[in-house]
């Protein structure tokens, strides 16, 4: 019986706070207080649950320990080999060796058995080198508007395909790291390489940036010619991780297409070169049936990678972010597991390190053999399971049990409504809720049942032949991805939020700072959407940022915006001030002013609350915290300064009826409120430092926010 952190047998066994998951005293004790260390919540290393547990709260668990010197299961790990960074650059990935670790065990009372893979948690920045070869589609139709304005309209209807595109590729270019490479193909009718294999230094990050103009639509559509080009870059990489992106909106011109059709002359040029191991991954823009997204499924099923779907502007960031924060800490990939005595071997695709990947497999044979490989290794790690292997119940690997039934369903859901089907989730429904104490399962069924209009969309992309033909078929193959490998897809998804390492978690953050930081591309369709709005009477105002349109936290309210102090009576928040008492018993230590002076984007409340999309709140005392840009009304005013508050204790104030979250409030119930820097003390402790501090006033302008040089993120305030 291994500990999962050090990989030895255990030594004074503790149980996380999630109670399903088992470590040695010290392992588990540093690694919390690197957690706290790093401002970020301690988290279960394997499941990643909050364990909000200080170590001196940590108590042997006897009876693991006498069972772990006690237990006849073998087990053997080996380490990881450390892979060269290759390309221009010459660099190196510095990695300690990352041992993979088997682990299964038999659900009582059942035939199956629970198999879980699992590398331990990196270190931050020692994640694999990876060549990243994105292929962009700019052919005429990447000139249309990014939304679907039949259907709804919005900031983003200014921005054409191509302008979201190149948006999100100098999001890219931002978040690689010195050892990692990036090509770039761009593709119409022809394809052309406007960036060779380049190493992502100052240098080559320059050079990339230097192609973003030529991110700009033109003729037809000839998605073979831009593929071809990115397997040409990728025959003659050895020792990397390579991956090719390929971004498009449409379907392939048929005159273009090689005569065999593209999915099966691409699998005769994987089966012609061997020795070149890559991953492809389909990103399909647009609606409706303009988009060939099965054509892009088959792609990337063949490539061994994802498709991923951007309905609209509003999930550009989120979507295309997410994608690279998991490829980026990718330590394995082509992992198969393998069960010699039954003549098993079972495709298992990616494996991060400190994110595990379960398994529920049908065996009752006395002994099982278990090996794992993977592509980019030449060791392998084994397990053997026997009559003597302690088991586990069906309530302690409850979480495992449903999401192997939730990916089955899904597949045969996909199957039976793109054959014109109907196909009911409800006994897949029904058996969540039996288990919703289980909070990966809660999160599950926020996303299968939730009434609400802006959730439960994987429910209601089933729930009829218009709803799946028009944005179902192109949006559960992507869900369905995320599910498999276990990694998060966006931060709507409730279900992402049970996903994805701290170091998957700290790529995604920068990722959204740097998307949110950079300029606003030209909006290519903005004189079309002026033209509207001046044909409907209302001005179009132009986006001055791109979190109008990608936020997943952070904000705050209005001035006139009303709080309970704690003797009841009420006070506007422009009135507030440094020693006031709120509600609760709460004393304000400043009060945040940050000026506006225009027309933007806020959600209003029937009581009068006027709040920033992304600022967490709660429509009741015992509610969760949403996003109000989920549950209110978006209107469009002029807003003098934003406020905000820091509290002495508590880090809620009562505003207008409603919850409202205040600065520094160190809250991780969910991945609405978790926040790594502007959720912790920190941000607290910076502001400290600022000259208004000690007034309680602090007026905070672009000149008081501390960016990085390299990449436009917000290092402090």
């Amino acid at each position: 019986m291994l500990c999962a952190i050090c990989q030895d047998t255990f030594r004074d066994p503790v149980t996380a706070l999630c109670g399903a998951h088992n470590y040695c005293k010290t392992c588990l004790t540093q690694h919390i207080q690197a957690c706290i260390n790093r401002y970020q919540v301690p988290t279960c290393p394997s499941c990643r649950i909050p364990i909000q547990t200080s170590p001196s709260q940590l108590h042997v668990n006897v009876a693991l320990r006498d069972a772990a010197l006690a237990s006849v299961a073998t087990t053997s790990v080996v380490p990881a080999p450390v892979l060269s960074g290759g390309g221009g650059g010459g660099s190196s990935v510095k990695q300690s060796p990352l041992p993979i670790s088997i682990v299964a065990r038999r659900i009582t009372d059942t035939d199956k058995v629970h198999i879980a893979l699992s590398v331990p948690e990196m270190e931050a920045d020692t994640t694999m080198a990876t060549l990243f070869i994105t292929v962009v589609d700019i052919s005429g139709s990447m000139g249309n508007s990014s939304v679907d304005t039949t259907q709804k309209t919005s900031d983003a209807a200014a921005f054409s395909r191509a302008d979201l595109v190149r948006h999100a590729v100098a999001t890219q270019i931002g978040l690689l790291r010195d050892e990692d490479e990036m090509a770039l193909v761009l593709f119409d009718h022809s394809a052309t390489v406007a960036l060779p294999r380049t190493q992502m230094t100052a240098g080559g990050r320059a050079a990339a940036k230097t192609c973003l103009p030529r991110i700009r639509p033109s003729g037809g559509t000839a998605i073979w010619a831009g593929l071809q080009k990115a397997l040409t870059i990728a025959e003659s990489v050895t020792n990397k991780n390579v991956v090719i992106i390929l971004q498009t909106d449409g379907e392939s011109d048929p005159s273009y297409n090689p005569p065999r059709g593209i999915p099966d002359t691409f699998r005769a040029w994987l089966d012609a070169h061997p020795t070149t191991k890559l991953t492809l991954h389909t990103v399909g823009y647009g609606f409706g049936d303009a988009l060939d997204m099965s054509l892009l499924r088959s792609l990337s099923n063949i490539g061994s990678g994802t498709a991923n779907y951007i309905p609209d502007g509003s999930m550009v960031g989120t979507v295309f972010i997410h994608l690279l924060a998991n490829l980026m800490t990718c330590q394995y990939r082509g992992v198969k597991v393998h069960l010699p005595l039954q003549g098993h071997c079972i495709p298992v695709g990616f494996l991060q390190a400190g994110q595990t990947r379960d398994l529920i497999l049908s065996l009752s044979d006395p002994v099982i053999e278990i090996t794992a490989t993977a592509d980019n290794t030449t060791e392998q790690a084994s397990f053997t399971l026997t009559a003597a292997t302690p088991t586990v119940t069906a309530a302690e690997v409850a979480w495992p049990l449903i999401h192997a039934r939730l990916v089955t369903e899904l597949q045969d859901a996909l199957t039976t409504a793109e054959a014109g089907s109907d196909y009911d989730l409800g006994s897949l429904v029904s058996a969540c809720r039996a288990q919703a104490s289980n909070p990966s399962i809660k999160a599950l069924l926020v996303d299968l049942a939730d009434p609400d209009i802006y959730k439960g969309q994987l429910g209601k992309a089933f729930a009829s032949r218009d709803a799946f033909r028009r944005w179902g078929r192109h949006y559960v193959p992507g869900v369905l991805g995320g599910h498999k490998n276990q990694w998060p897809i966006n931060f709507k998804d409730a279900c992402s939020t049970i996903y994805g390492s701290a170091n998957t978690r700290r790529l995604i953050d920068r990722g959204d700072e740097i998307f949110t930081s950079l300029p606003p591309p030209t909006a290519s369709c903005a004189a079309a959407v002026a033209a509207a709005s001046a044909y409907s009477g209302a001005a179009y105002v132009p986006v001055s940022s791109m979190a109008t349109l990608h936020q997943s936290s952070g904000g705050c309210f209005t001035a006139d915006c009303k709080i309970m102090m704690a003797d009841i009576r009420i006070k506007r928040i422009i009135d507030l001030k440094k020693g006031d008492i709120v509600w609760g018993g709460h004393k304000v230590l400043a009060v945040l002013y940050t000026p506006v002076q225009k027309e933007v984007d806020m959600v209003t409340f029937p009581m009068g609350l006027k709040i920033t999309s992304w600022h967490p709140m709660k429509l009741k005392e015992d509610g969760e915290w949403v996003f109000p840009v989920d549950v209110g009304v978006t209107e469009k005013m002029f807003v003098e300064a934003y406020y905000n508050l820091v509290l002495e204790s508590g880090h809620t104030v009562e505003l207008n009826g409603y919850q409202v979250a205040t600065l520094g409030h160190g809250f991780y119930d969910n991945n609405v409120i978790a926040h790594p820097y502007f959720g912790t003390h920190a941000v607290i402790d910076d502001l400290k430092s600022h000259p208004d501090w000690e007034s309680g006033f602090v007026v905070l302008n672009e000149k008081d926010v501390v960016r990085s040089s390299e990449n436009g993120m917000i290092q402090k305030i």
